[in-house]
């Protein structure tokens, strides 16, 4: 989800999750009767505290992937299916986010991202880096240079 209306180019949300200790994107696992974009705004709602009518998902997705990664969860390699969603937020739910957002929501930039640096919290406290899956869909969609 891309934060609208500020002068920083490229600034995406993302949420503190202290099992993994890394910074994921918003989104989650998809029921089975759900479309992937059910998914996404059902886990916009869950996990950022928003209301339908604060945001905006495009109609299709940006990108699908298909890859096999290690699981955070499972501490196994899983094979992972999603769609990508451009995510755009009304101006409401910039205020409900705040700004910066509250914790554990955070802006990072796209350089950010890219260095996947260590990233201090509020309270100065060093939290890890962005989820490595975050790197991969940045990087298939182009948002971020390729490592290789």
């Amino acid at each position: 989800i891309p934060q609208p209306h500020h002068p920083t180019p490229s600034r995406w949300v993302v949420q503190w999750n202290e099992r993994w200790n890394r910074y994921p994107l918003i989104g989650g696992h998809k029921r089975e009767e759900e479309s992937f974009r059910e998914c996404m705004i059902r886990e916009i709602i869950e996990e950022l505290g928003l209301d339908e009518a604060d945001f905006e998902v495009a109609p299709a997705p940006q990108a699908q992937l298909e890859f096999e990664g290690f699981s955070q969860r499972t501490q196994t390699t899983t094979s992972y299916e999603m769609e990508i969603f451009l995510v755009r937020l009304l101006r409401s739910a910039v205020a409900r986010l705040g700004n910066p957002p509250t914790p554990p929501n955070r802006w990072l930039t796209s350089q950010e991202i890219q260095e996947t640096r260590e990233i201090r919290d509020d309270q100065n406290t060093v939290k890890s880096t962005i989820s490595p899956t975050v790197g991969y869909i940045f990087e298939q969609l182009g948002l971020l240079k390729s490592e290789l």
